[in-house]
């Protein structure tokens, strides 16, 4: 893509569907892939967000984005610049759902989630920043860069925080279940207005330049 690089492998149980209906000479899996990419990199840089630390991993500075098989319902992961080779990189299942409307397990609103914890990672090098905003961010990043999109691996989660509306916004319990179905308050305060978020973000990261980790946040 124009603005990240995926990886692939053309056989065994890391490779990803190898159709290529274009006739580009590339599968068309990796093509949405590097497409999803490209729209939702513009569209954090428009919100006001940093954009990703060049890295020296893969061919250049863009995001490395690599698709391999993930295993236990694993929809895909990011993994901060201080713990990787080269600098921050992203992993999506090779088995996501490449179409748009109503799915489970999008591609495309899987590449925007994971980029943007890259994005967080610019504030957050060594990717330990409160997981609760960081993942109701992310989803929230994902609904906007791909609007075409409804994942009901998202909703399930916003139907999970919705069931137990007395914990608070910053439980982190039970793998951080609740962290992905709180998009909800996220969603309130982008309508509310959408520079609130990338502030909050130049707050949090300014704070852990000066040696003060926020920890949960919450001041």
């Amino acid at each position: 893509g124009e603005g990240v690089v995926v990886h692939y492998v053309t056989a065994g149980i890391h490779a990803p569907p190898l159709n290529d209906d274009d006739a580009s000479g590339v599968p068309d899996y990796i093509e949405e892939a590097a497409r999803a990419g490209d729209k939702a990199l513009p569209v954090y840089s428009d919100l006001g967000f940093n954009l990703p630390a060049h890295d020296a991993g893969g061919p250049d500075h863009r995001p490395d984005i690599y698709v391999a098989g993930l295993e236990g319902g694993l929809l895909g992961f990011a993994w901060p610049p201080l713990s990787a080779c080269g600098g921050a990189f992203v992993v999506v299942s090779s088995q996501l759902d490449q179409e748009t409307g109503v799915v489970i397990g999008s591609l495309q609103a899987t590449v925007a989630h994971e980029l943007f914890h890259i994005v967080q990672f610019a504030y957050f090098p060594d990717g330990l920043a409160p997981r609760w905003i960081n993942e109701g961010v992310a989803s929230l990043m994902e609904l906007i860069a791909i609007p075409d999109v409804t994942d009901l691996s998202t909703i399930n989660h916003i139907d999970l925080w919705l069931e137990r509306p007395w914990l608070p916004l910053f439980d982190e319990r039970f793998s951080c279940e609740r962290c992905y179905g709180g998009v909800l308050w996220w969603l309130y305060l982008y309508d509310l207005d959408y520079k609130i978020v990338p502030g909050l973000y130049t707050k949090l990261g300014g704070d852990f330049a000066k040696g003060r980790p926020s920890r949960l946040g919450l001041a």
